[in-house]
């Protein structure tokens, strides 16, 4: 079973993700098998708003997308572009899903947005980027450790 935390940013933003144990053991079984690499999709559910404005995230399905990243490059992933954009799609589509997020591993290093991570979150994810959930999962020596989830502040998001 995989110790999931939400970071502070997460609970300060009243964002909350549930993420269904079989889902965190497919996350799981996901980042292990890409290790040395990252891995990275996309998280899809349900959004339900509480009477105290709260969101809370329900994922029903975690969408792996390939790395295109060059085999030598480990600290890094970019997302086959026609997959993500196939997988938006789709979820456009259905009816009461909607695109939760994104998630990633990060091959013997923390489960904390890395610098390169929140620009990409700044950079590529520009529209509602402030809704989405970005699931981090370290995975050391092929075993992932820890999972966490942030969403980017109102002030980190310029």
């Amino acid at each position: 079973m995989l110790a999931f935390r939400q970071s502070q940013a997460t609970r300060n933003a009243l964002n909350v993700i549930v993420i269904p144990q079989a889902l965190q053991d497919k996350l799981a079984a996901e980042a292990t098998a890409a290790y040395p690499r990252e891995c990275c999709g996309v998280i899809i559910g349900r959004r339900e708003a509480s009477r105290h404005e709260a969101t809370r995230k329900l994922v029903t399905e975690i969408a792996p997308v390939d790395n295109i990243q060059p085999e030598a490059i480990r600290d890094y992933f970019e997302m086959h572009p026609k997959q993500l954009s196939a997988i938006e799609d789709r979820v456009a589509k259905a009816d009461g899903l909607d695109v939760l997020g994104y998630y990633h591993s990060h091959p013997d290093h923390p489960a904390r947005p890395s610098p390169r991570d929140l620009e990409a979150a700044r950079d590529v994810y520009q529209f509602a980027r402030i809704h989405y959930s970005y699931v981090i999962l370290a995975c050391h020596s092929g075993r992932v450790v820890d999972v966490t989830s942030s969403v980017l502040a109102e002030g980190e998001q310029e």
